[in-house]
């Protein structure tokens, strides 16, 4: 039952990204000594793409499209939002190279597994507190 809830299943989704990055970035501080080893990292989801493919999934078996509305003047423009976006927020695509070539940044590595872990944290405090919500509606 609770596999079918799309909000549980995202959060589960997104655990899942979490646990494989952090393996990843534990795989990079064991070869940080290694010579020529290339630091690796995991592509982070990408959620337009995901609302993409469930609206077109979804909206088109009823000929439907998704919107957004704005039914008040004090709500946000959606469109000002994505157009602020700060692009130089995305980590650094190259690394530092060492003399034996080594393209792991340990200092770089370490607040990426630090904010891996702050992000799985927060995830998992969502998650429960969701499934209390769950179990206090059933218990009524």
């Amino acid at each position: 039952m609770l596999e079918n809830l799309a909000l549980l299943n995202g959060l589960t989704q997104k655990m899942d990204y979490l646990q494989v990055r952090q393996r990843v970035i534990s795989q990079n501080l064991t070869q940080a000594n290694t010579p020529g080893y290339k630091a690796h990292d995991v592509k982070a989801p990408d959620f337009r793409e995901t609302l993409s493919i469930f609206t077109n999934r979804k909206t088109l078996e009823r000929g439907e499209k998704l919107s957004v509305s704005k039914t008040s003047d004090m709500h946000f423009n959606h469109r000002q939002l994505i157009d602020r976006r700060d692009p130089g927020n995305k980590m650094r695509q190259t690394y530092d190279v060492s003399p034996s070539e080594n393209s792991v940044n340990i200092e770089e590595q370490m607040m990426s597994a630090s904010q891996t872990a702050i992000d799985y944290q927060l995830i998992t405090n969502i998650y429960t507190k969701n499934l209390d919500l769950l179990r206090a509606a059933m218990a009524r």
